[in-house]
């Protein structure tokens, strides 16, 4: 954690525990049927899109599927208008056509998702590609999971960015399935950072359950991609904690594999190594947790209350417009 200060670490800390925090509620209301659609939950990996969020600034933008609740608290998104969205409610940031998967604002850099596995990648790609033809310092940042880089647009994504040295960081959260598929089973090599060397950029592992150590080789790459020396591919390695969706029966893993990978819980380990480094104390720890439910349950009754868009929204920011 050298050069990380205190309150970097806590706002780290903070951003991990509400993170949990919000898509456990979430998953409760969402069991309860208060809440329209499906959830997709990343309980379990939220390492990843914290720690390598936080290198992000204004003008930055960021694509993403799985992770995108935890990015987008990093980024500042308030909580109301987030579960507002949830709610499928007029107050969200999408009028709640969003909801839960496809939570975006271009105002706190995410531009979205799409319903395409992988299709984001060479989203990512282009608006990098925009930023080095308009000569601006910003970057572009694009989360995915170990499925989607079998697919055309990741090796279409990365050969672009490659080739135009464009400042885009990809960061692959390899937890373990696609969908209900075995890594072993879709691929025939353990690495998915090993598939950088076709492009020519660099290939970075990382353990995705270490807060600190996603932190810092994000940072690299972000560095890299800012000094003109175009993108970097970064596997993190994880195992999402519930099934690929809530209610998903998950016949394809067993109930140890989960136990085995429930040690090495990112939260846990990191509320346990601030501790540790009297960086926090239990009752911080006790303190924060009240603070962020009371901020949650505010935020849920603001959504129950808030009134759904009117029918005539339904085609509204739907097509382009311009």
């Amino acid at each position: 954690m050298e050069g990380l200060t205190k309150e970097m670490l806590l706002a780290m800390y903070d951003a991990l525990l509400k993170s949990r925090l919000v898509e456990d509620k979430l998953i409760d209301v969402y069991a309860r049927g208060d809440i329209p659609g499906i959830v997709h939950s990343a309980v379990g990996q939220e390492a990843i899109p914290v720690g390598a969020t936080f290198h992000l600034r204004p003008g930055d933008v960021f694509t993403t599927v799985r992770g995108h609740i935890q990015s987008n608290i990093v980024m500042g998104m308030d909580l109301k208008k987030m579960f507002a969205e949830f709610y499928g409610k007029e107050a969200g940031y999408c009028k709640g056509k969003g909801g839960e998967i496809h939570l975006c604002s271009p105002e706190y850099c995410n531009i979205g998702g799409r319903g395409l596995i992988g299709a984001t990648i060479p989203m990512a790609a282009g608006a990098a590609m925009a930023f080095k033809m308009r000569k601006e310092p910003h970057i572009a940042m694009c989360f995915f999971g170990d499925g989607a880089s079998n697919e055309g647009n990741f090796h279409e994504g990365l050969n672009l960015a490659s080739v135009f040295r464009l400042p885009v960081v990809y960061v692959c959260a390899n937890n373990q399935y696609a969908m209900t598929t075995r890594q072993v089973d879709h691929m025939n090599i353990r690495d998915i950072a090993d598939r950088a060397a076709s492009y020519g950029i660099p290939g970075v592992m990382v353990d995705g359950n270490d807060i600190i150590a996603v932190y810092e080789a994000v940072g690299e790459a972000v560095s890299r991609a800012r000094r003109g020396e175009g993108p970097t591919l970064i596997e993190a390695k994880t195992m999402r904690m519930r099934g690929h969706y809530e209610g998903d029966p998950e016949p394809y893993r067993s109930k140890d594999e989960l136990e085995e990978w429930k040690k090495k819980d990112p939260l846990d380990r990191f509320t346990k190594k601030l501790l540790e480094d009297k960086v926090l104390t239990p009752g911080d720890v006790e303190k924060k947790s009240r603070q962020f439910m009371n901020e949650i349950n505010e935020a849920i009754q603001f959504a129950k209350e808030a009134p759904f868009p009117d029918a005539s929204e339904v085609t509204s920011g739907v097509f382009y417009q311009g």
